[in-house]
């Protein structure tokens, strides 16, 4: 059974085991506000070494939160353990939780193979694991270039983006992250880029890293059917949805073809897409036609805006 003590943070070492963790700044800030309002609820864990230095194992954020706050002491249970063990442990500690990263668990999963010289059975055997998701894990942190880790570790790309990335060769990763950060890209846009990015040639890679959220699509999932107008029937529901829906593939074939039509529409691809062409013009022929119907059977101007809809 671990000591439950009180602690002086001072005496706490926090800098062992930081390069394994992430302090993302969400989570920090979700963490802040839990403590503010109901303090530490469980007590972090302590490795007490064999020179009696107290590392911590378990409770880095919460221990960087009180700090942040100017508290003295801390709960917390210690327990004595080799390195080996302690860096384990960390994911023992997280588990039930789910409290790391699968970048975390391949940093780790790395310490233990490459600074400890661990088989991937031992480790397997410690961290009581399968050693297939140890084998997954070393992959992650063996695939991933030192400067996309480095930049996860800064906050300059998130954990997700980064894994994205594992698809492609560690010399292309740096470009391909450098595009991802300045243009923002989400986790989404950026598995959409590395699946073109790995199809395309040395031009169209240049044309695409440059300015990539035109060929990525939208960073946010697909919106939500729009919400019923209590002002109308079923009926009218069903009417104003569809030209909600009309209007905004409008809108968005129209920005398409503007950034795409220099390489989408080549001279040899022009066959292939004059089919799909011909039958959207048809159909949009037809709809205007219904519109055009339903404005003079209702006797609406053309110009007005329904109330409500502007």
């Amino acid at each position: 059974m671990a000591d439950l003590t009180r602690l002086p943070i001072a005496r706490l070492d926090t800098e062992r085991y930081r390069p394994l963790r992430l302090l993302r700044p969400e989570v920090m800030t979700s963490l802040r506000r839990s403590v503010e309002r109901l303090g530490v609820l469980n007590p972090i864990v302590v490795n007490a070494s064999a020179s009696d230095i107290l590392v911590v194992l378990d409770g880095l954020k919460r221990v960087e939160v009180l700090r942040e706050r100017g508290d003295c002491e801390v709960s917390a249970r210690i327990v004595r353990m080799d390195d080996e063990e302690a860096e384990a442990a960390i994911l023992a500690y997280n588990r039930p939780h789910r409290g790391l990263d699968q970048l975390e668990e391949a940093w780790i999963i790395a310490s233990l193979a490459r600074k400890h010289g661990l088989t991937q059975t031992r480790i397997a055997e410690l961290v009581g694991r399968h050693k297939s998701w140890v084998c997954r894990r070393l992959a992650l942190a063996e695939r991933l270039a030192e400067t996309i880790q480095d930049d996860v570790r800064l906050g300059l790309l998130t954990p997700t983006s980064a894994r994205e990335l594992v698809g492609l060769p560690r010399g292309n990763q740096a470009a391909v992250a450098y595009a991802v950060a300045t243009h923002g890209l989400s986790s989404r846009q950026v598995r959409s880029l590395v699946a073109l990015y790995r199809g395309a040639d040395d031009s169209a890679r240049s044309v695409l890293l440059k300015d990539p959220v035109p060929f990525v699509g939208p960073g946010q999932a697909p919106q939500d059917p729009p919400k019923r107008d209590p002002r109308l029937c079923d009926s009218g529901n069903k009417v104003r949805e569809a030209l909600l829906r009309l209007e905004g593939a409008a809108s968005q074939f129209g920005y398409v073809v503007d950034r795409h039509l220099p390489l989408a529409l080549e001279p040899a691809q022009t066959t292939v897409i004059r089919p799909t062409m011909t039958r959207t013009k048809t159909a949009l022929a037809a709809a205007l036609d219904q519109l055009a119907s339903l404005f003079e059977a209702w006797e609406i101007g053309e110009g007005e805006i329904g109330e409500g809809e502007s």
